[in-house]
């Protein structure tokens, strides 16, 4: 099955932060043995890994969701989506994976996203810098 629309967004934020946190420390732990170092100078990349893009794809049947390698990741049947709508978060939303007075939200980067109602009526946003691709993708 092709994907109807495949992007990827980055957030270069993220990766300047694990940069950050592992030369933090790295010069905060360097008196401790090395292995405490390497433990603690890990979390800073694994973080960039985990979260350095926002990879959402649409096939006939799903919604996929993906951040960094895809470890943390999220599956939306189609069935289950019965409306969406281009919407404009508050930049107090923040980014990442948010609880928000709307629902949930997955956000890399900027305030643009599509907000999915599912047939229950609860709501889930999808951070995107391309909204109305992915919501002619969807076919709204």
């Amino acid at each position: 099955m092709l994907p109807h629309y495949q992007h990827s967004q980055y957030s270069w934020w993220v990766m300047l932060v694990s940069f950050f946190l592992t030369g933090l420390a790295a010069y905060l732990f360097r008196e401790l043995d090395w292995l405490a170092a390497v433990l603690l100078g890990s979390f800073g990349p694994l973080l960039g890994l985990l979260f350095y893009r926002l990879f959402i794809t649409v096939d006939d049947s799903h919604i996929h969701l993906a951040f960094g390698l895809g470890l943390v990741h999220r599956n939306i049947a189609r069935t289950n989506v019965v409306d969406a709508a281009a919407v404009r978060n508050a930049f107090w939303y923040g980014w990442g994976i948010r609880r928000t007075p709307y629902g949930w939200m997955w956000n890399i980067s900027g305030l643009d996203a599509v907000e999915i109602t599912y047939t229950n009526g609860t709501k889930f946003r999808i951070g995107t810098d391309e909204p109305d691709r992915l919501l002619r993708a969807l076919g709204y």
